[in-house]
């Protein structure tokens, strides 16, 4: 069972406690107390992925090797998924790419050079809408089965990680990845790329990063000159402390 499951068994159990033992307002300021941490409680385990509320989710690799995973999101990217590509080639790293079906059915080209190159390929949904999380379990696989179809189809690979969107997740995702055989992927280091300079992002990347590490960054809708300064110098300093990298399936 999962800490969803828990978690509403007790909040149940503690109901029916203040039901039939409590008395008068306490009784309802009980049961009023006891919703509202449920409400919490649902909140943040759907916010939070490496919470493991509602499904159970890797982030982090095995330690004792000193390896680091570099993961991307939301290509590929006609831009930036290329000339990361380079970048990766030419410093002989290879990566995980979380990618959106729809991008990879508008660039099958790019989608099957990452697999080609010897990187991983991820399911990171079709169309990587915020409404995504709201959906019950068809909803749910048929915007995650569409993704999966596609890479397929294009890459000849079938995923076998999948990422959710913000890394968002709901009490339907356990029957999801056990329809398309998956294992849920999170993080542990989250420099927030999209939103900071290049700069800052590297230096939270090499405060945090540790033995182990899966960093998520993205190439989707990345300027192509930010994501490759931002993994050339990570690469370059990572290095030079002694780490290697690796795709994710083989740290995990």
């Amino acid at each position: 069972m999962t800490h969803f499951h828990w978690t509403t068994i007790i909040a149940a159990v503690a109901v029916l406690a203040a039901v039939f033992f409590g008395h008068g307002e306490t009784r309802t300021t009980q049961i009023e107390a006891i919703v509202i941490l449920y409400i919490v409680a649902f909140g943040l385990g759907m916010t939070f992925i490496s919470l493991h509320y509602f499904v159970p989710a890797v982030y982090r690799g095995g330690t004792g090797r000193k390896q680091i995973a570099l993961t991307f999101d939301d290509g590929p990217d006609p831009f930036s998924t290329p000339a990361l590509l380079d970048l990766l080639k030419r410093e002989n790293v290879t990566a995980t790419f979380f990618c959106i079906g729809r991008n990879v059915v508008a660039y099958p080209e790019i989608a099957k050079r990452i697999v080609d190159e010897g990187h991983l390929i991820g399911n990171h949904s079709h169309r990587h809408a915020w409404t995504l999380m709201f959906n019950r379990n068809r909803g749910l696989l048929r915007e995650f089965g569409r993704a999966q179809d596609a890479i397929t189809r294009i890459t000849g690979t079938t995923p076998t990680l999948l990422r959710p969107p913000v890394g968002m997740t709901n009490p339907h995702f356990p029957w999801l990845i056990k329809q398309l055989s998956v294992t849920v992927l999170a993080w542990d280091v989250r420099p927030l790329d999209t939103a900071r300079p290049a700069k800052k992002v590297i230096r939270h990347v090499l405060k945090r990063a540790t033995d182990g590490s899966i960093v998520v960054l993205h190439d989707g809708g990345a300027p192509a000159e930010k994501i490759t300064e931002i993994v050339g110098t990570l690469v370059k300093e990572l290095r030079a402390k002694g780490y290697a990298f690796e795709r994710v399936d083989r740290m995990i």
